[in-house]
């Protein structure tokens, strides 16, 4: 990838987040639920959180290594409510369970461009791989949104995609959507029985 230095994966399933927008979501559940369930919601685990993500997303659960990539900056080094807090912690980290073999990738812009463009450019450059069979973006759609649909329409159906999203997409499109929520509350251990 164009800003990436370190080699990346040859992985056929990737799942791609904007760290900044993830702390966003997390924190803004975790303060919408915290006082209507009435109790104090426990850092996530991000092994579980990438896994519910996977889940939802429709990466096959099967032994295929799955890349995931946090793009992130300076001030998203940390995850807010994930554990381990640091992404030099699970940078490189490998795991693996009945949801998949999983392999972790941060990567920071470095100060040198924005968030948004280090995440757009890293999409168009995994979209165009031709080792990439599926793909799950987690962007900012509510800043850059509509970049992120050009460049999932330009696949023209050579892969299989999913957007994370808050919304609704306006009209028709090439790939799939999902809500993030889901998932994130299923991580913080928020039941059918809190709501």
């Amino acid at each position: 990838m164009q800003y990436m230095e370190k080699p990346v994966t040859t992985a056929e399933n990737i799942l791609l987040i904007d760290t900044e927008y993830l702390n966003f979501l997390t924190h803004d559940i975790k303060s919408h639920f915290e006082p209507r369930i009435g109790r104090t919601l426990k850092d996530i685990d991000i092994v579980d959180l990438i896994c519910y993500l996977s889940l939802d997303a429709e990466l096959p659960r099967d032994a295929s290594e799955k890349s995931v990539f946090f793009i992130y900056n300076k001030n998203s080094e940390k995850f807010l409510h994930c554990t381990p807090a640091s992404l030099a912690a699970i940078d490189g980290m490998h795991f693996g369970n009945p949801v998949g073999s999983f392999h972790i990738n941060a990567f920071s812009n470095e100060g040198l461009v924005s968030i948004e463009d280090m995440f757009l450019d890293s999409l168009q450059t995994l979209c165009e791989a031709g080792h990439v069979r599926r793909i799950a973006v987690m962007g900012n759609n509510e800043a850059y949104g509509t970049q992120i649909e050009e460049i999932l329409s330009k696949t023209k159906g050579k892969l299989r995609l999913m957007q994370f999203r808050m919304d609704e997409p306006k009209g028709k499109t090439s790939f799939d959507y999902t809500f993030p929520a889901y998932a994130i509350m299923h991580a913080f251990g928020i039941t059918e029985n809190d709501l």
